[in-house]
């Protein structure tokens, strides 16, 4: 059976709204006092003693302070800062020690020698293409939502929320807490007026002129920064590109249906390899991390134009006062982003997954499963939904929510670069990430290859194809 996937995401239609300015919800009326009478109040009763020899009542003891461990990739620091602030005025009794981590791939291998040990936090973070690996590690969620949340609380959720964090055995490891896409271009729009570039690119032809116009310039600006080292970020990059060359098939090749070695998938490896030959990054991507080299050694040091991401950076890293643009030397520049554009004989469209699970580790100790669930909650239906929602790093999972601060936005150029994506994950096609680690690191592998030359597409397609032989489905 094809794994060909049309994400159809009605609940962007209520995301939607903001594109008419949704400003905060106006706060309720302070709760009015008894209106003045004449009346004298009544006279107080006669004080009575406590009985002879009998204690008076004692205080009810303060809840006893509980530290949770949390690792995560998302939510960033910064993020997890506004969102424990409000989660500490709820729970003061519940500290958190967060550990954020900007590389998924450190993330992973640090992640699962920690919790077969018996050494790993309390709550972590699952990306949905690991649900299988990390399962035996969670704690089981769905019996104690229908407890408390209620028999039909999957209906919280738009529906491709609860199956993408549910494992092939039938499990469910947590609850998400975004969907997101790719692959788009941020670019500095403020930079380009600069250089006299017209952007955005209507097509692969015109990115190529940009990028040209960019060397040309005399200026020492890189055109895009690209960070190759990062397989997860390249292979949703390639899947994006093979839909251009072939719709579904990478997803019928990594469903075992037809070869790796299909012309649509090989063509749009020679486009890969187009890509690095047109001169499109800078030399030594492949050596260079996404988070934090290209970003902030170059984008964020204005010594770059264009920074391909996915749509967990449009909108969220310019959003005041601590979107991570702030305090950068772009902090001052109006920016935007565009959806990387056709390349392929097909339309360029995103690729979108459910994203970031919130679990809980089953090993933790009682109490302190008591305490993550109160998070639990929190981040994932509650004000922290809500919360994060507002920090527009991810388009929501809860039904109904919408962000409430696009106004904030310091430019109307920002506001656009989110319109764009709401347009773009309107009409996904197909998931970001692969279901299986396995082919996640062989693709990434033969990506980098084929980009430094060390072998034909053909030749790494070929490679990826025996890692795939070998997956159990």
């Amino acid at each position: 059976m094809s794994r060909t996937i049309r994400i159809v995401l009605p609940f962007l239609l209520a995301l939607s709204l903001i594109l008419a300015g949704c400003a905060q919800p106006t706060a309720a009326p302070a709760p009015q006092g008894p209106a003045d009478t004449e009346e004298q109040p009544a006279e107080a009763p006669a004080e009575v003693s406590e009985p002879a020899g009998e204690p008076a009542a004692e205080e009810e003891p303060e809840a006893e302070e509980i530290t949770l461990t949390y690792w995560a990739v998302v939510p960033t620091q910064l993020q997890f800062d506004a969102l424990y602030e409000r989660f500490q005025e709820l729970y003061p009794n519940i500290k958190i020690d967060f550990r954020q981590f900007q590389d998924a791939g450190e993330y992973g291998q640090q992640l699962a020698p920690a919790l077969s040990s018996g050494e790993g936090p309390d709550m972590f973070m699952v990306f949905n293409n690991q649900v299988n690996r990390f399962e035996n590690f969670t704690e089981p969620v769905e019996e104690r939502l229908n407890a408390e949340w209620g028999s039909d609380w999957q209906d919280l959720f738009i529906p491709v929320a609860i199956p993408g964090a549910t494992s092939s055995s039938g499990k469910i490891v947590g609850i998400p807490i975004g969907v997101e896409s790719q692959e788009y271009i941020l670019y500095n729009q403020t930079l380009a007026e600069e250089l006299g570039i017209q952007m955005p690119p209507k097509n692969y032809e015109e990115l190529v002129a940009i990028v040209n116009q960019v060397r040309e310039s005399g200026q020492d600006i890189i055109p895009l920064a690209l960070g190759a080292k990062d397989k997860w970020h390249i292979t949703g990059f390639y899947i994006q590109i093979a839909n251009q060359f072939g719709p579904g098939k990478v997803y019928q090749a990594e469903a075992g249906e037809i070869p790796w070695t299909d012309p649509a998938l090989v063509d749009a490896m020679k486009a890969w390899k187009q890509m690095f030959d047109d001169g499109l990054f800078q030399e030594g991507a492949v050596g260079l991390a996404t988070y934090p080299d290209a970003r902030d050694q170059y984008y964020y040091s204005r010594k770059a134009l264009m920074f391909p991401t996915g749509s967990w950076h449009v909108g969220s890293y310019a959003l005041p006062p601590n979107g991570e643009k702030m305090g950068t030397a772009i902090e001052g520049d109006a920016t935007n982003a565009f959806l990387f554009p056709q390349i392929g004989p097909y339309e360029s469209v995103a690729t979108a997954s459910i994203s970031w699970i919130q679990a809980i580790n089953k090993d933790a100790p009682a109490e302190k499963k008591e305490a993550a669930w109160k998070w639990f909650d929190y981040f994932t239906k509650d004000e922290g939904a809500q919360i994060f929602t507002d920090l527009l790093q991810a388009s929501p999972v809860v039904k109904g929510m919408t962000p409430r601060t696009l106004d904030q936005l310091p430019f109307e150029s920002d506001r656009e670069s989110v319109r764009m994506l709401v347009d773009a994950l309107a009409n996904a096609q197909g998931a970001m990430r692969f279901q299986y680690p396995e082919l996640e690191e062989a693709v990434g592998t033969a990506l980098q290859e084929v980009a430094t030359g060390q072998k034909t597409p053909e030749e790494a397609l070929q490679d990826v194809q025996a890692v795939s032989d070998l997956i159990e489905r």
